[in-house]
């Protein structure tokens, strides 16, 4: 079968070119651990599943320094060597888990628990990551809603070692900066 040309080809657009991927809800309750679902922000399966089949090769690394519950563990399904850095040792426990469920061998991928700016930069072909939530920020925009679920999520990466989420919009847009250099410094050429 042919590959469709394009990022995520097999997908329908809306009527301004916005891809419309379908609910990964099944998908994740099938891969992953049921804890894996209380995590506040679940990248979308598809999603990442494009963007692994379109930006790397079987064989590649691919990391998410912001692991969250594991969505990357997708790449290893495929032939990828996957790299997850999460920073709550709940959630780090989570995708080794999830990784079992799947059935996904050690010489796969590797979780390293803490700050990824303590482990990076780590030679790879891609980094799939979503950045981490800033309280501050996002209580300005609006993003953050105030019902107990969600305020208990978020509260699960708020204070301690490595949370970048409570700083104040200068520091945080500044330590992103830092995390995206060194993200850079991971990539290998082409």
């Amino acid at each position: 079968m042919d590959k469709p040309e394009g990022f995520a080809a097999q997908y329908p657009r809306e009527e301004h070119g916005w891809i419309k991927f379908p609910s990964d809800v099944a998908t994740r309750r099938s891969l992953f651990v049921p804890e894996a679902m209380e995590h506040p922000a679940k990248a979308q399966l598809h999603l990442v599943d494009a963007l692994v089949e379109y930006l790397t090769q079987p064989g590649d690394t691919v990391i998410d320094i912001t692991a969250g519950t594991g969505s990357i563990l997708l790449a290893a399904r495929k032939g990828r060597r996957v790299v997850c850095i999460e920073l709550r040792e709940h959630y780090a426990h989570l995708i080794h888990q999830s990784a079992e469920k799947m059935g996904l061998a050690p010489m796969q991928y590797v979780v390293l628990q803490g700050d990824c700016r303590k482990f990076l930069p780590i030679t790879c072909q891609a980094i799939i990551f979503s950045p981490p939530y800033s309280q501050t920020l996002a209580s300005h925009s609006g993003m953050i809603r105030k019902d107990p679920k969600m305020d208990r999520s978020y509260g699960d990466y708020q204070g301690g070692e490595g949370d970048l989420g409570s700083l104040p919009p200068f520091a945080f847009n500044q330590e992103m900066r830092r995390i995206y250099q060194m993200c850079l410094q991971s990539l290998t050429r082409g």
